[in-house]
């Protein structure tokens, strides 16, 4: 089997064998988003690790799509990708860039409306785009979402409300 391969210590340490592994993976099962998850991961550390040129974007935007296309209703899935959009965005300043931070957290945001951790990252992502009156009313909506939740061990962390509530204008 092609996973039981790719889970070899070796394959594991080196990232072409990782990349040919998940690369096999997805033709195994074209339906399944966790290769190309995988594959957009690897890239990404890529790309982080260099500077993000088109060549060494070319492989990870070939992986985002295919990962968003497999699970078009992973409000978790368009979090991360949104995460990783501003990471991009905040080496390049690329407008485009910080369009796709929006694009991928609204997603997320629409997908799963009741999550203040969602919320929390939008409006902290909208503050790194310098959008601070969409980043007030995210930050709101995270708190007032964290707020409402009975169950102490699902509340955002402590240093997260913080950095919300600096977002958010003073009553």
């Amino acid at each position: 089997m092609v996973l039981n391969q790719f889970q070899s210590e070796a394959a594991r340490r080196d990232p072409r064998r990782q990349e040919a592994g998940w690369i096999d993976a997805s033709l195994a099962d074209p339906l399944s988003a966790q290769p190309w998850q995988s594959l957009a991961e690897l890239d990404f550390e890529k790309l982080m690790s260099g500077g993000v040129t088109e060549q060494a974007r070319a492989p990870f935007e070939v992986a985002l799509p295919m990962m968003l296309t497999r699970r078009p209703r992973s409000s978790t899935t368009y979090r991360m990708a949104g995460g990783w959009m501003l990471r991009i965005f905040a080496r390049t300043q690329d407008p485009q860039d910080a369009a796709r931070v929006i694009e991928y957290f609204e997603r997320a945001v629409e997908l799963y409306p009741n999550s203040a951790l969602t919320h929390a990252d939008y409006a902290l992502a909208l503050r790194e785009l310098g959008k601070p009156n969409l980043a007030r009313s995210e930050a709101a909506a995270a708190l007032s979402l964290d707020a409402a939740m009975p169950h102490a061990d699902k509340r955002l962390p402590a240093e997260l409300r913080e950095k919300l509530a600096s977002v958010e204008p003073a009553p």
